[in-house]
C-alpha cells in the first residue's frame, strides 16, 4: 500500500497513537495486528456520486466541507472501483463480498438477493450487534433482499400509485434525521453496525435553493452539497453521544454519474470511469493512516471482508473481496466490473470488464482497452493496435466466470393456479424466468451499448417527458424506439405507461402484452396491464395481473390496494 501524505495535515485532535500508526504505514511497516478493534461500524453510501464531485478528490471549489474533513482524518482510496453502475447490484456486493455474477443481482428491480447469501447484517446480528439500515430510495426496497439481518430497515414510503418514472425517495435531511434518532436512542453500551444511504444526487437533480446557490447553480453538485450536510448531521450525533471514538466510519458511493461523458447523460449503461470510479475513505477511531492516500485499485466488493474483520465477524466462504482493514492493498490485483442493464432492459449486449496493472478492458462486441494512467478519460482505445492484450484480460474474466454462484431467487413465484390463469390469458411464456445470462465472454449477436447512444438519448428524453407528464410528447419517441428495436423492454414499459395516461387503454394493453412476452419481467408491467383491463371492463384479467404483480413485488402498495378495490366487483 503506497500511502502518501495529502496536502493537508491530520487534525490536531487526533490521538498520538493515530499519528504513530499513520507514520508506520507511511514508512511501509506492517501495522500492529493486535490493535483494538472498533466497537461499531457506520457505512455511509452516497448514491450516484462521482469521486471528483468531492473536494477530497480534486473538486475546486469544493461543495463538500464535511466529507472533505472526514477524508482528511481517514485512509483515502484514490482508485476505488464500483462493480456495476447500478444501485442494487453495487450495494449487494458491498454487503456480501461477492461480485454480481455470484450474488446474481445484475440489474435493479428484477429479483431479490438469494436467501443463501450471508450478508454483513446477518453476521452482525448473530453476534449481538444492533443492526439498522436507513435507505433513501425504493430501488433498495426490502423486497430485493438487502434487509436480511437488519433489525431496523427504514425506507421511503411506498406510493399508492406512481405517475412518473422516478423511484420513490426521501431527502438527505429526512434520512439523516431518522438515522440520528436511532443513534440517540441506542444504549451506550450496545455495539452496532449501521448503514445509511443517501440518494439525492440521482436524477432528477432538485437540490434545495441554498445548496444550489452554494454549488454555483450546478444542480448535480447542489445535490452532492445537500448530502454533505446530511452526513454532517450524522457525524454530529456520533460526536454528541461519544460514539465517534469507538466507530469505524466508511464512506463510499455505489457508482458515479457520467454527466455527458462518452455520450452518457446519467449512468447504468456504459462502463467508463465516470460511472465506475467512486470515492472511498475509511476513518479509524484511533487515527490509523489519517491523511494518507492509497493508489492501488480496490473494489466495492472489498467492503464486506473489511467490515467483517473490523467487527470480528465470520464472513466465511469464498468471497471475491479482500479485507483492507489496517493492511496493504494488493498491488498486483485485478478488479471486476459489469453492466447487464443494456442486455436486460434495452436489448443490447452486456458489458463486463477487468482492471489491473495492465490497464482496463471492457468486453463487448466492440471491445476496448485503456491505459488509465496515460488516458484517464478513456478517449483512446488501444486494442485495435495491440490485440494480443485481450488474452490476459479474457483469462481473468474466464476464471471469474468459473466461480460458483448463489442459487438465484425466482423472479416471479407463480403458484400453479396463477400460472394457469396467465396461460389461459395467453401469457404462457410469462412464467419462464431469465435462466442463463450470457457470461462475461459470451459472443452475443446484439449491438454494443456504445453503438446505441442515439437510442439512449431518445429514451432518456422520453423518460424526461414522462416525468413532466408530457405524455403526448413521449409517445412518438417511444414508438420510434420500439419500432427500430423491438427488444427494448424498458421502452415498451414506458410506452404502455404513457398510452395509459392518455386513456388509450387498448393500445397500451397491446404494447404491454408485447413487453410481457420477454423473460425479464417487472411488477409494474403486470400492474399496468391490470389497469388497462380494468378500464376495458375485463375485471377477471385485471385481478390475475394484480396477483402476478404482487407475486413479483409483495410490497407493492399500488397492486395491493387495487386488488382490494376490485375484488368486491367480482
Amino acid at each position: 500500500m503506497r500511502l502518501a501524505l495529502r496536502s493537508w495535515q491530520p487534525l490536531a485532535t487526533l490521538a498520538l497513537i493515530g499519528a504513530c500508526a499513520s507514520a508506520a504505514a507511511l514508512l511501509g511497516c506492517a501495522p500492529e495486528r493486535g490493535a483494538a478493534l472498533p466497537r461499531n461500524v457506520l457505512l455511509i453510501t452516497l448514491d450516484t456520486t462521482r469521486a471528483d464531485a468531492l473536494g477530497a478528490y480534486g473538486r475546486n471549489p469544493s461543495v463538500t466541507p464535511v466529507l472533505d474533513e472526514l477524508a482528511s482524518e481517514s485512509v483515502r482510496f484514490a482508485e476505488a472501483q464500483s462493480v456495476a453502475p447500478l444501485t442494487l447490484p453495487a450495494h449487494a456486493s458491498m454487503l456480501t463480498g461477492l461480485v454480481p455474477p455470484r450474488h446474481t443481482l445484475r440489474d435493479n428491480g428484477l429479483w431479490p438477493l438469494p436467501d443463501e447469501a450471508r450478508s454483513l447484517a446477518e453476521l452482525a446480528s448473530d453476534r449481538g450487534l444492533a443492526t439498522a439500515a436507513f435507505v433513501s430510495s425504493s430501488v433498495l426496497d426490502r423486497s430485493f433482499g438487502l434487509a436480511a439481518g437488519f433489525a431496523t430497515y427504514e425506507q421511503p414510503a411506498r406510493a399508492a400509485r406512481t405517475t412518473t418514472s422516478n423511484f420513490g425517495e426521501r431527502s438527505a435531511s429526512e434520512t439523516a434525521r431518522s438515522a440520528s434518532k436511532w443513534l440517540r436512542q441506542l444504549p451506550s453500551e450496545q455495539r452496532f453496525f449501521a448503514w445509511v444511504h443517501f440518494f439525492d444526487p440521482h436524477v432528477p437533480y432538485a437540490p434545495p435553493e441554498a445548496f444550489l446557490q452554494a454549488a454555483g447553480g450546478d444542480a448535480y453538485l447542489g445535490e452532492v452539497a445537500f448530502v454533505d450536510n446530511g452526513v454532517g448531521e450524522l457525524l454530529a450525533t456520533l460526536r454528541a453521544r461519544g460514539l465517534l471514538d469507538d466507530t469505524l466510519v466508511i464512506v463510499t458511493a455505489d457508482h458515479g454519474e457520467a454527466l455527458g461523458e462518452h455520450g452518457e447523460p446519467t449512468h447504468g449503461v456504459f462502463c467508463y470511469q465516470s460511472t465506475l470510479h467512486v470515492p472511498l475513505f475509511v476513518r479509524y477511531p484511533d487515527g490509523f493512516g489519517a491523511g494518507s492516500s492509497v493508489r492501488e485499485p480496490v473494489s466495492l466488493v472489498d467492503l464486506a471482508p473489511t467490515i467483517a474483520e473490523a467487527l470480528d465477524l465470520p464472513l466465511g466462504g469464498e468471497t471475491d473481496g479482500r479485507s483492507l482493514f489496517r493492511v496493504d492493498a494488493p498491488a498486483a490485483r485485478g478488479v471486476y466490473f459489469e453492466c447487464y442493464a443494456g442486455f436486460l432492459d434495452y436489448g443490447w449486449s452486456p458489458l463486463a470488464g477487468w482492471r489491473d496493472t495492465l490497464g482496463k478492458y471492457i468486453a463487448s462486441p466492440t471491445p476496448e482497452w485503456f491505459d488509465l494512467d496515460a488516458d484517464p478519460r478513456e478517449l483512446r482505445n488501444l486494442l485495435p493496435a495491440r490485440e494480443g492484450q485481450r488474452v490476459h484480460f479474457e483469462r481473468a474474466l474466464g476464471e471469474l466466470a468459473t466461480r460458483p454462484a448463489l442459487q438465484r431467487a425466482a423472479p416471479l413465484a407463480l403458484d400453479a393456479e396463477l400460472a394457469a390463469e396467465l396461460a389461459a390469458l395467453g401469457y404462457a411464456s410469462s412464467g419462464v424466468p431469465v435462466d442463463d445470462l450470457p457470461s462475461p465472454l459470451a459472443r452475443v449477436e446484439l449491438p454494443s451499448p456504445a453503438e446505441r447512444t442515439a437510442e439512449l438519448h431518445a429514451f432518456l428524453q422520453a423518460t424526461a417527458y414522462l416525468d413532466q407528464r408530457a405524455y403526448r410528447d413521449a409517445v412518438p419517441l417511444l414508438e420510434a424506439i420500439t419500432s427500430e428495436n423491438p427488444r427494448n423492454a424498458a421502452a415498451l414499459d414506458r410506452l404502455g405507461f404513457a398510452l395509459m395516461q392518455l386513456e388509450r387503454f387498448d393500445e397500451a394493453r397491446q404494447v404491454l402484452e408485447r413487453r410481457l412476452g420477454m423473460p425479464q419481467r417487472r411488477s409494474e408491467t403486470h400492474y399496468n396491464l391490470a389497469t388497462c383491463f380494468e378500464h376495458l371492463g375485463s375485471i377477471e384479467a385485471a385481478l390475475t395481473h394484480l396477483r402476478a404483480a404482487l407475486a413479483l413485488d409483495p410490497n407493492s402498495l399500488a397492486a395491493r390496494e387495487a386488488l382490494a378495490r376490485l375484488k368486491p366487483r367480482q
